[in-house]
């Protein structure tokens, strides 16, 4: 008897290839074989529960991010100023120049007036 057709939503087309050391194989397959699982739904289970821990984290680590940037005594900053003359700053690691002004909104006529480490406080 042949096996029944699997509906659209169930296929899985997208292959993906893993290259392993020993050691890293043989700890997958005895961590499926504890569960009594096959090795590709152990390692399914696991991309599941790393993505949904990225897009939702826990609240103590969601806090303790937040502390660490609040306890932090300096920061690194571009310094920008507008057509319009407002000077903002942004964070040193941001990958790529503002758009617009925060102030005013202006696209136009962006420069970079300055580049430094400031601490805070008083």
């Amino acid at each position: 008897m042949a096996r029944p057709k699997k509906a659209d939503i169930e296929k899985r087309e997208n292959r993906l290839t893993i290259y392993l050391t020993d050691q890293e194989r043989d700890a997958l397959k005895q961590a499926a074989n504890m569960q009594n699982r096959p090795m590709t739904q152990a390692i399914l289970e696991a991309i599941h529960q790393w993505l949904d821990r990225l897009i939702n984290p826990p609240e103590a680590l969601r806090m303790a991010k937040h502390e660490q940037i609040m306890s932090r005594e300096s920061e690194t900053l571009r310094g920008y100023i507008c057509r319009n003359g407002h000077p903002f700053w942004v964070e040193w690691v941001t990958a790529t120049e503002p758009r617009c002004c925060p102030v005013c909104g202006s696209e136009r006529e962006m420069k970079r007036i300055w580049d430094g480490t400031i601490k805070k406080g008083f």
